[in-house]
């Protein structure tokens, strides 16, 4: 897909230069000592550790056989197992659809303290969130319906293979320049499948029902967190939770209780709230809406987008020998036959 100017790769260039070579879920959290107790490994130098997660995960940035990459154990040696098997299904998955990748795992290796442990590649690139302001106004669409096409497919490979992504939001997908100039592609970060416990999330994604305690639906949860963050590339901000202040000129989080109220009532009433989505394409808008539908029994889920919506979105507005997608849209049908044929 060619779409960015000169300028928006140029600026591209110097967020990934400031961006770490952590994944996000790395960046947001503080560094913390390194562990006396940990052993010495062969090809293994721990940079920097980072403090224990709620669910014991341990993490760390780390020099892995000459180059760099994130360190993840747990106690859990099902877990890790897991998860080194769902990373390496989902790479063979999306190598059809070519712009959609997730770290590949360089190492796997258990402690005697017993320790289950995997180290990620390192994934270079601004994330969602902080690649948006770069893009100028008449790019913003076309980037839009890229995005849009290419995490449904990609959610909806996951959700095929019965992988739950757990934790979609613009911090966990980072833009990846690609091989050819002006194109990207769409690194899936932060997969927690195992993580989906009620409330857990970024706040301003989580869904309704989990607000008013009606359970936690694994897909529709995914379906409303992927809605959540395309309407954030589209207005500048997630669906609920956030407010913007003219005088501050900056987002504001609305209070904990308020938005509490607002999506305990709005999962039970279905009426949604949330300013009208601003986008052009009406295949898209639609399809967010369904997404973001606050009564979990109506949300569409992400496997139940058909072929002919996502075309829709990836065509646009107009004809399609006259969108910069031409080549992509060849390839997306490519990967539809492909898929047709595996299934």
């Amino acid at each position: 897909m060619r779409l960015l100017s000169a300028s928006v790769l140029l600026s591209m260039a110097a967020v990934v230069l400031m961006s770490s070579h952590l994944t996000p879920a790395a960046l947001a959290q503080i560094a913390g000592p390194t562990p006396s107790s940990w052993p010495s490994r062969s090809g293994l130098e721990i940079e920097e550790w980072y403090p224990d997660r709620e669910d014991g995960l341990r993490t760390a940035a780390v020099k892995y056989n000459n180059g760099r990459g994130l360190l993840k154990c747990t106690k859990h040696l099902m877990r890790r197992n897991d998860e080194v098997k769902m990373l390496e299904t989902l790479g063979r998955k999306f190598e059809p659809l070519g712009d959609v990748l997730v770290p590949r795992v360089l190492g796997v290796f258990s402690t005697k303290e017993g320790d289950h442990c995997m180290v990620l590649e390192s994934v270079y690139g601004p994330t969602l969130r902080e690649f948006i302001p770069f893009l100028k106004d008449e790019d913003n669409g076309p980037f839009l319906e890229y995005l849009a096409t290419q995490t449904i497919l990609g959610v909806k490979f996951m959700h095929q293979e019965g992988i739950v992504y757990g934790n979609i939001n613009p911090d966990n997908i980072i833009v990846k320049p690609g091989s050819e100039w002006g194109s990207v592609k769409l690194v899936f970060t932060g997969i927690e499948p195992a993580n989906t416990q009620r409330g857990h999330g970024m706040y301003g994604y989580i869904p309704p029902e989990e607000y008013a305690a009606l359970g936690v639906h694994p897909y529709k949860r995914d379906a409303w967190m992927l809605g959540a963050t395309l309407y954030f590339v589209a207005n500048g901000m997630p669906p609920y939770g956030y407010t913007y202040s003219k005088k501050q000129h900056m987002l504001i989080p609305v209070p904990v209780e308020d938005l509490e109220r607002t999506m305990k009532e709005e999962a039970v009433t279905g009426q949604s709230s949330f300013s009208p989505i601003k986008a052009k394409n009406q295949a898209l808008v639609d399809v967010v809406k369904q997404l973001l539908s606050c009564k979990v029994e109506d949300r569409l889920e992400v496997s139940q987008i058909d072929d002919d919506q996502i075309l829709k979105i990836a065509m646009g507005v107009m004809p399609l020998a006259k969108t910069p997608f031409k080549s992509a849209m060849n390839k997306l049908r490519a990967v539809m036959i492909i898929k047709k044929t595996i299934s």
